[in-house]
């Protein structure tokens, strides 16, 4: 079964209280609800005198475990009338990218809960009477190895064992750990993330022959419905066209306060759709949140350039400037950053799981506490270009042959620099000691630059006639060129110099000449090769001085 596919690291689990320790006990020693349990053993208890193999259960000639003995031990200091409710459960997993703890090392997590937790104090007060149980999930060995700690609060003196504030002091008592042991460090309760997928979507998702569940699918869609929309009239309208399900709730003035969404094929039993608010889905995607993500834009028109090479400079000057913002400016920046990410994966089409898990990662490095929205210049002017090619650019898939490998390039380009941006952005949460952010902001920009190096064939510097000549002839061949422009630019004297440019710019001597060849219509003279430097130097600030306007009516130079 597939688990949780976000990136915290040792995640706990409180259950709704219960009163049947005899059933609680049969569910921790049993196969489980789809035969997940193995091997369920104890790895500590309450009872540190007696060994802890006489503490296991006996096993019948049936093969089943004998649970009468624990059942009467855990329910010793229980009154007869017994408050509903006295049974508290929890469970405990580790990351599947963590290393697996040992029984022992499990042994002492469990008391060093309980203790943090109230349950049985270290101080030799009064505390209930609890085990431990592990399970590796045999449906998901890579992730399922985890324990499950079952309490009874009721003291050997008659009192009643009280858990005030049990969910963050269970995150606390996680964190320690983390470090004792070397895990992943989880986010503090205070952060902003998406909500968990609960077991019952996990098993639904796993019957149904689903690679997500509803919970995740809707999580992605509508963070891409956010990212690409302008305001609440262009966010329903993309997700209709997905075939997704909304409400609204409006006040007395008709103006909307919240929202629900539901796949049409996640239903309950009665086949009604199973309906997810936004902030069930991540504390960013709240109506309120959502409109201050719209409301962030620069308000004008960005001229210049095709709009590909003007997202590129934006997000390189965004990850330059991030360093020296204040750390609102550079939380809003990066937000805006992944929605980007977001809506140009969707458009290269790269949907495959490790490319869903870096955006998610990416989404979480970025996210701020209670998922606060911030404004900030870089922010604005990356939101309106992320609007604007959502708007304006369709799926690769829907484009001819050479133009699917020209936007795939300019799409890839853009990954490019925003991996670089995700890894500043990691170096940034590493000075804000926010370890369980820095840490997925490194995973996906490792992803995401593994990807965009593969993504279009390798080309090799194009410092000489030869190698340049060799590049020519392949965008000649892919319909860039045509026949007459490249001789041309085969003969022409301004060859080499054009080499000279390619290699100062260092990269895919292809892809940089495709773009600046699709920019605008090439001129009809013969000097195409200065045409081209030219436009290649001043998409580079640093190098336009290399280069004149062969329009201008000055000398040109050479390096």
């Amino acid at each position: 079964m597939r688990r949780d596919s976000g990136l915290d690291a040792m995640i706990g689990r409180i259950h709704p209280r219960g009163s049947d320790v005899r059933g609680a006990l049969a569910y921790l020693f049993g196969p489980g609800r789809e035969d997940e349990h193995t091997d369920p053993r104890l790895v500590a208890t309450w009872d540190q005198l007696t060994p802890l193999a006489d503490q296991q259960p006996h096993i019948t000639a049936s093969g089943q475990p004998d649970l009468t003995g624990l059942t009467a031990l855990l329910e010793a200091s229980v009154p007869s009338r017994a408050a509903a409710g006295h049974v508290w459960h929890a469970s405990v997993r580790t990351h599947p990218a963590d290393r697996p703890l040992s029984d022992t090392e499990w042994g002492h997590a469990a008391r060093d809960i309980v203790a943090h937790l109230g349950i049985d104090p270290h101080d030799n007060a009064p505390g209930g009477r609890w085990i431990a149980v592990r399970h590796v999930d045999a449906t998901d060995p890579a992730g399922g190895d985890h324990i499950h700690i079952l309490a009874t609060l009721a003291a050997a003196d008659g009192t009643t064992v009280r858990t005030a504030h049990e969910k963050r002091r269970l995150r606390e008592a996680a964190r320690q750990l983390e470090d004792r042991h070397g895990l992943r460090a989880t986010a503090p309760a205070h952060t902003a993330g998406h909500a968990y997928e609960t077991a019952a979507e996990q098993r639904k998702a796993a019957r149904t022959g689903q690679t997500d569940t509803a919970r995740e699918w809707l999580r992605r869609a509508v963070t891409f419905a956010a990212a690409a929309a302008d305001g609440p009239d262009a966010f329903f309208a993309r997700l209709h066209r997905r075939g997704i399900l909304t409400t609204t709730r409006r006040d007395a003035t008709g103006a909307i306060t919240g929202y629900t969404v539901a796949d049409p094929a996640h239903t309950t039993a009665a086949g009604l759709p199973v309906r997810y608010a936004g902030g069930s889905l991540a504390r960013d995607l709240t109506w309120p949140r959502l409109l201050q993500r719209w409301s962030i834009t620069t308000g004008t028109a960005h001229p210049g350039p095709d709009l590909t090479t003007r997202t590129r400079a934006a997000v390189a000057a965004a990850t330059t400037a991030l360093p020296g913002l204040t750390p609102e400016e550079a939380a809003g920046t990066a937000q805006a950053a992944c929605d980007l990410l977001t809506v140009v994966t969707q458009l290269a089409e790269h949907t495959g799981p490790e490319w869903n898990q870096a955006a998610t990662a990416a989404h979480r490095a970025a996210r701020e506490p209670a998922g606060r929205i911030h404004h900030a210049s870089h922010a604005a002017v990356l939101r309106d270009l992320t609007r604007q090619l959502a708007a304006t650019t369709a799926p690769i898939s829907g484009a001819g042959p050479t133009t699917r490998a020209r936007e795939l390039a300019d799409l890839t380009a853009i990954l490019a620099g925003l991996a670089r941006l995700i890894e500043v952005l990691a170096d940034i949460r590493d000075q804000q000691h926010r370890p369980h952010q820095a840490r997925p902001a490194r995973e996906a920009a490792a992803v995401i630059s593994a990807r965009t190096t593969t993504a279009t064939p390798a080309t090799p510097p194009a410092g000489g006639d030869g190698d340049l000549g060799g590049v020519l002839q392949r965008l000649h061949t892919a319909g860039y060129l045509t026949a007459t422009q490249l001789q041309n630019l085969s003969a022409t004297n301004e060859h080499t110099r054009l080499g000279h440019v390619l290699d100062a710019l260092g990269g895919d001597a292809f892809t940089r000449l495709a773009r600046a060849i699709t920019a605008a219509p090439l001129p009809s003279d013969t000097d195409l090769a200065t045409a081209l430097a030219w436009r290649l130097a001043h998409a580079e600030p640093d190098l336009a001085a290399i280069v004149t306007d062969p329009a201008a009516p000055t000398t040109r130079h050479t390096r």
